[in-house]
C-alpha cells in the first residue's frame, strides 16, 4: 500500500481518506489528516458473512496509515454502535491515544475492555456531552446532538482556520424521540449560517422515500400484535436499542403482561439505560430466571437477542429448541422488531423456519411495518440536513455504493448540482480547502479478521489457509527419522481432518502403505547428502498429497510434522 504520501498534505489543507463504511456496509472509520497530525472519527467493524469460519468480526488493517502519520492523535467517536467502535479495542494496544465520546459510547468501551480482562484505567478516556469541542492547535470537533437508535448519538463539526466539515454520523431528525431531546435544528441552522464546506452524510436510508417514522409511532403496531396474541410474546430488536425496550415497556404496562429479558446484550442496555436514568422498568412487571416459569403465558412478554439470527444469540437457541430457560409453544407469537442487515438474509430465513415448525406465529417488518422504525434517516431527512447545514459540497458515507449513490440523487433534489454531489469510496484520498474538494490518489486497505474465541486479530493469510483446511481437508504427517544413523526412531503416521477416502478403500491398510511410501521417499532423497532439511520436507509434503490427489481430485492441506534429525 502506497501511504506514506498521505502525510505530504499541504499546512492548512485538510486531507481525507474513508478507511471503511464507503462502498461497503459496516467498519465505518474516517481519517483526517492536519497539519501532519491524524484523528480517526469512528473504528467499526461489519459482522462475517458464514463463510468466515470462526470469526467474530472484520476491520480495516489500520497499520499503514497510522504508522504512514506516526500514529494517532485522538480517536473521536460518533456513537456507540459496532460498526463505529467495535474495532477500537483491537487497535488501541498498539495506537494508544485520547478517545473522545458521550458517556454512553464510553462506557461501551469500559465494558468491552473489562470483557477482554483489561485495564481500563490505562486508556485515555474521554466524555463530552453535545456542545463540548474537542480542540488540538487549529483543528476542532465539535459534538451536535443528533437522533439515532442508540442513545448519547451525535454528530461532528470539524473545523479548521480554512474550511468547516460537518460528519453527519449516523442520524434521523425524530421531532418527538422517546426520553432524549429532537436533533438540534437550532444548531444545525446556526452551522449552516457559519458555511460548511463539506457535508458528510449517512447514505443507509437515501433509497426510501419521504421521512423517516419515530420511535413513538412502534407503540400502536406493537400493541396491536400484543393484544392479539394468544399466548406468550417473544420479542426481539436490536440489542443496543434503548427506545425500543422503553416501547415494549409501555405495552406491558397496557396489556398487563409482565417482562423477562435474554441476551447479555439486552442486560446490558438495560443497566445502562438504569444507570443513566434513561428508562424506569416498575420492580413488578420484570421475571426472573425463576418466576419466569410460574407466569402464566397469556402474561408473558420475553424481550431478547437475536433478530440477526446470531448463532450464540437467546433466539437462536430457542429456536433450535436449546434454550434451556424457556421453550417455544404453538401458541406463542415471535415478533421481530426490526430489519435484516444485508447479508445475514438467509441465516435470519432459516431461523424463522425453525420457529414456524414449532407451531409459533412470526411477524415481521414485512407483514406489519409499524412494528420497527430505523435509526437513519429517509430521503426527506437527508434533505432537510442538507437545507439546514447548506454545504458547498455533498459527500455521501456510510452505506455500499448503491447506497452512496441514492444519497447522491438526494443531494440533486435538494438543489445541489452535480459538481458538488459525488461518491467517495473507501481508500479514496481528498484534500479540502477554500476552492473545494480535490480527488489524490487511492490507497488499498486490507483486512482484518477477529477470531471468535481468543478474539486475536488474523492477518488475511491465516485466514486464507482456514478456508482452505474447510473446503479441501487436511493431512498431518508426523514421526522422526535419523539422518546419521538411517533409521526411523518414531515411523510415520497419517492424520486425515475432514477428508473421506472412497468406500472401496481398505483404511487400515492404505495408511500402512502411506506410512510404507513416505518411508522409501525419504531413503531416496536422503541419499542425497546436499538436501536440506527444509527442502526433504516439502519433497515428502508434495509426494504425498499426490497420492491422496489421486483418490478424491483435490488438493488438501498437508501439514507435514515429521523430523528429520
Amino acid at each position: 500500500m502506497d501511504t506514506p504520501f498521505i502525510t505530504y498534505a499541504k499546512k492548512g489543507v485538510l486531507r481525507m481518506v474513508p478507511v471503511g463504511g464507503c462502498g461497503e456496509f459496516g467498519m465505518n472509520s474516517t481519517g483526517i489528516l492536519y497539519n501532519g497530525k491524524l484523528y480517526l472519527i469512528d473504528c467499526g467493524v461489519r459482522f462475517p458473512d458464514p463463510a468466515k469460519l470462526g470469526i467474530e468480526a472484520i476491520f480495516p488493517d489500520f497499520a499503514p496509515l497510522i504508522e504512514a502519520c506516526g500514529g494517532v492523535e485522538a480517536y473521536i467517536l460518533t456513537h456507540g454502535h459496532e460498526d463505529h467502535l467495535g474495532a477500537l479495542p483491537y487497535i488501541i494496544d498498539q495506537w494508544p491515544a485520547p478517545i473522545y465520546g458521550t458517556p454512553w459510547t464510553c462506557e461501551l468501551f469500559r465494558t468491552k475492555i473489562a470483557r477482554r480482562k483489561g485495564n481500563i484505567d490505562k486508556y485515555q478516556l474521554r466524555e463530552v456531552e453535545p456542545g463540548d469541542e474537542v480542540k488540538n492547535s487549529d483543528i476542532s470537533f465539535e459534538y451536535v446532538h443528533i437522533n439515532h437508535s442508540i442513545p448519547m448519538a451525535c454528530s461532528l463539526l470539524i473545523k479548521t482556520p480554512e474550511v468547516k466539515v460537518f460528519h453527519s454520523g449516523d442520524f434521523k431528525l425524530d421531532p418527538d424521540p422517546l426520553t432524549e431531546k429532537p436533533f438540534d435544528s437550532a444548531r444545525l441552522h446556526a452551522i449552516g449560517n457559519e458555511g460548511v464546506d463539506v457535508l458528510l452524510c449517512d447514505s443507509t436510508n437515501a433509497h426510501r422515500e419521504g421521512n423517516c417514522p419515530g420511535e413513538k409511532s412502534v407503540f400502536k403496531p406493537l400493541l396491536d400484535e400484543v393484544s392479539r396474541a394468544p399466548g406468550a410474546v417473544l420479542l426481539t430488536t436490536f440489542s443496543s436499542n434503548l427506545w425500543r425496550l422503553q416501547s415494549v415497556i409501555e405495552v406491558c404496562k397496557t396489556t398487563g403482561r409482565r417482562l423477562f429479558i435474554m441476551g447479555a446484550g439486552m442486560e446490558q442496555t438495560i443497566a445502562f439505560g438504569k444507570s443513566f436514568g434513561l428508562i424506569d422498568i416498575p420492580e413488578s412487571m420484570m421475571l426472573t430466571e425463576t418466576s419466569v416459569n410460574n407466569c402464566p403465558r397469556e402474561k408473558l412478554m420475553i424481550m431478547l437477542t437475536g433478530c440477526q439470527a446470531e448463532w450464540r444469540s437467546a433466539l437462536a437457541r430457542i429456536a433450535k429448541n436449546e434454550g434451556k430457560k424457556y421453550k417455544l409453544s404453538a401458541t406463542d407469537t415471535v415478533i421481530f422488531s426490526s430489519r435484516i442487515i444485508p447479508g445475514n438474509e438467509k441465516p435470519i430465513i432459516d431461523m424463522i423456519d425453525q420457529i414456524l415448525q414449532s407451531g409459533a406465529k412470526v411477524i415481521t417488518a414485512r407483514e406489519n411495518p409499524g412494528i420497527h422504525v430505523s435509526g437513519h434517516g429517509y430521503r426527506g431527512d437527508i434533505t432537510r440536513l442538507i437545507n439546514l447545514v447548506r454545504p458547498k459540497t455533498f459527500l455521501p458515507i456510510h452505506g455500499n455504493f448503491q447506497q452512496q449513490s441514492a444519497n447522491a440523487d438526494t443531494g440533486l433534489t435538494a438543489n445541489l448540482r452535480p459538481s458538488q454531489c459525488q461518491v467517495i469510496t473507501a481508500g479514496d484520498v481528498v484534500d479540502i480547502d477554500q476552492k473545494g474538494v480535490h480527488w489524490l490518489k487511492r490507497v488499498d486497505f486490507d483486512m482484518k479478521f477477529v477470531d471468535s474465541e481468543s478474539y486475536i486479530p488474523l492477518k488475511r493469510e491465516t485466514m486464507r489457509d482456514r478456508h482452505k483446511i474447510g473446503e479441501l481437508g487436511c493431512a498431518i504427517l508426523t514421526g522422526t527419522f535419523h539422518r546419521k544413523e538411517n533409521k526411523w526412531s518414531s515411523e510415520p503416521e497419517i492424520d486425515l481432518v475432514g477428508i473421506e477416502l472412497p468406500r472401496h478403500i481398505e483404511l487400515a491398510k492404505w495408511y500402512k502403505e502411506q506410512s510404507n511410501y513416505i518411508i522409501k521417499v525419504v531413503a531416496e532423497l536422503t541419499k542425497n547428502n546436499n538436501n536440506g532439511t527444509e527442502a526433504l520436507n516439502e519433497e515428502v509434503r508434495i509426494s504425498f498429497r499426490r497420492n491422496v490427489s489421486s483418490l478424491i481430485n483435490k488438493k488438501p492441506v498437508v501439514l507435514n510434522k515429521i523430523r528429520i534429525v
